[in-house]
């Protein structure tokens, strides 16, 4: 197994956990903190996803990776490949997913309101809300990213 189909793999795992703590769990628990839990499952496919796309870029020839860290591969992909893989629209709802988590990790207060956390900076100057309809998006995004990773990975295996 090469170490892009090992990113891909991994990817396809976080995936698949998020799927099922949003489609099984989720409706059991109604607990809209879990929904930070899938968050963190896309966020971690996400990154695997990109992290097997620039792997297969690398071993292509057409990228050079010199640091194996998240922050660069991203970099890389976003400069080198999006274009190519055509995940325009699902990586800007990758940065806006990480922005909330970041929030969450950062925030000192979170509440439910009307079926949907929200999550505050320090000085309420910034507020996110996540509800079940942004969670799907989210999903839906990442499903397609990883299709598209899939297929340009399969492309190259030819």
């Amino acid at each position: 197994m090469t170490l892009s189909s090992d990113y891909l793999h991994r990817a396809e795992d976080a995936l698949k956990i998020a799927t099922h703590m949003f489609e099984v769990t989720y409706p059991l628990v109604s607990d809209q903190k879990l929904l930070l839990a899938v968050l963190e499952h896309l966020a971690s496919a996400f990154e695997q996803g990109v992290l097997a796309a620039v792997h297969t870029e690398h071993a292509a020839g057409r990228v050079r990776i010199l640091n194996p860290s998240f922050a660069l591969a991203y970099h890389t992909f976003k400069m080198h490949a999006m274009a190519k893989y055509g995940v325009t629209s699902q990586l800007t709802l990758f940065d806006e997913l990480s922005r909330i988590l970041t929030l969450h990790k950062e925030s000192e207060v979170e509440f439910v309101r009307h079926d949907a956390l929200v999550l505050c900076a320090d000085s309420f100057s910034e507020m996110r809300t996540l509800d079940v309809v942004k969670v799907k998006k989210y999903l839906r995004s990442c499903q397609q990213f990883l299709a598209s990773v899939r297929l340009h990975m399969e492309v190259e295996r030819v």
